[in-house]
């Protein structure tokens, strides 16, 4: 670098001067030079810094390529799972031999993928505070190889789990897309045209929309579960579940036919069936906090934790804890229903602006319902963890109290005998 500064001061003077022509080709000569040799030692540092890093780095890069063999020895045992044979009429053989051996395999590698997290979080802490993006590029690649080794090591794993009952979990999915397919042409049916001119009731009407309702629903629920089972890491239960997912697509075309046809009648249909179905729910709501509510009666005639007998207090506690955990999911699923349905509700295209605005109003005051609910089963939660603190304390209390009152009786016994010993002297 000095070299190149004090060429380009020298060069500078000379292009002043009038008679320096030959000087200067010579400087540029000269400066051509230097720049070849700054970038070589630019070169050789980046060099030496690889090396460096490589060579600092040389313990992690054999825990990771150990946890890279280990796991390609699970992925050579695997490798069967991959075959599409889950589709015939019974379960393909085998499978329990494959996963006893992936299973057999996979604590060695799962030893091999701890080994090099530990290295990796050695390295790591030994790196803070240093610069060098060498080294810091070369950390990020070995740490993105060992989780992608331990990722398909836990596949492997849950696999091997798996894939034994993959095959009676198939036939079940199977079965409830044949009841679902059922379902949609049951829901096709009963919404065609009547084909005269008489005006349905609102009876039928809403028989109509709740089939077409019912089955969408079905297939919705359906498709979430299947869609897990379609990632599977056994390769082929994802590809059966994929086939399946695919023939799914049928019946959604389908009911989106159904839900086109006459539309208006069906969105004022669907509007009654929503408050039905919204006062259900939150009746079931109050029911499920109602049970709570008596669960919690004993506690609340003035009788504190600590005054009751352990024995009952932790009946008491553990029926409101049953009933907490019934209460619980029924509100969340309510709650979650309530605010699904508003949704539906402000999406509807052909409902008059006053039904829409009067089905909002009510859904809401359901929700209202269904919330007050939840912040009193809050509530609940709350009052039941502090009983449950208490009970501990109180607990706690009496064994010391039993602790002091047996070593005093230790004591007056020892006392008491050695009083009697001096009197036999």
């Amino acid at each position: 670098t000095a070299a190149q500064t004090i060429l380009l001061e020298s060069l500078a003077e000379a292009r002043r001067l009038p008679d320096a022509l030959g000087a200067v080709e010579g400087l540029e000569v000269l400066q051509a030079r230097a720049d070849a040799v700054a970038l070589r030692v630019s070169q050789l540092k980046a060099d030496t810094a690889d090396r460096r890093a490589k060579a600092q780095m040389a313990e992690v890069v054999r825990a990771i390529i150990t946890c890279e063999s280990a796991v390609g020895e699970v992925s050579k045992a695997a490798g069967q799972l991959a075959e599409d044979n889950l589709d015939g009429s019974s379960a393909p053989t085998g499978l329990d031999e494959i996963c006893s051996r992936i299973l057999q395999r996979e604590p060695a590698a799962a030893q091999a993928c701890t080994e090099a997290r530990e290295a990796l979080t050695s390295r790591q802490e030994a790196m803070e505070g240093t610069e060098g993006s060498e080294l810091h590029s070369m950390f990020m690649r070995l740490s993105a190889r060992h989780s992608a080794a331990a990722g398909k090591l836990a596949g492997f794993k849950k696999a091997a789990l798996e894939a034994p009952s993959n095959w009676d979990v198939l036939q079940g999915q199977k079965a409830a897309l044949s009841e679902l397919e059922a379902k949609v042409d049951e829901a096709e049916l009963v919404n065609l045209p009547l084909g005269d001119e008489r005006e349905p009731s609102e009876e039928v009407e809403d028989a109509r929309a709740s089939s077409a309702q019912s089955a969408s629903q079905a297939l919705a629920t359906w498709r979430t579960a299947a869609e897990a089972l379609a990632n599977n890491p056994h390769g082929a239960m994802r590809l059966a579940m994929g086939r399946l997912l695919e023939r799914s697509l049928a019946c959604r075309a389908r009911l989106k036919e159904v839900e086109a046809m006459g539309r208006s009648w069906r969105e004022r249909a669907l509007c009654r069936v929503f408050l039905r179905e919204a006062q259900d729910a939150v009746t079931r709501a109050e029911q499920a906090f109602a049970a709570a509510e008596e669960a919690e009666a004993r506690f609340l005639k003035g009788i504190e934790v600590s005054e009751m007998e352990p024995s009952e207090a932790n009946e008491s506690i553990a029926v409101c804890e049953a009933a907490l955990g019934s209460a619980g999911p029924v509100l969340s699923e309510v709650q979650a229903t309530l605010s699904y349905r508003r949704r539906e509700v402000s999406s509807f295209r052909c409902l008059e602006e006053a039904q829409k605005t009067s089905t909002s109003k009510q859904l809401e005051e359901h929700s209202a319902r269904a919330s007050a609910l939840t912040a009193k089963l809050g509530q609940f939660r709350r009052d039941l963890r502090a009983r449950k603190s208490g009970l501990t304390s109180a607990m706690s209390s009496l064994g010391s109290r039993k602790a002091a009152t047996a070593e005093a009786e230790a004591a007056a016994e020892l006392e008491e005998e050695e009083d009697e010993a001096g009197e036999a002297e």
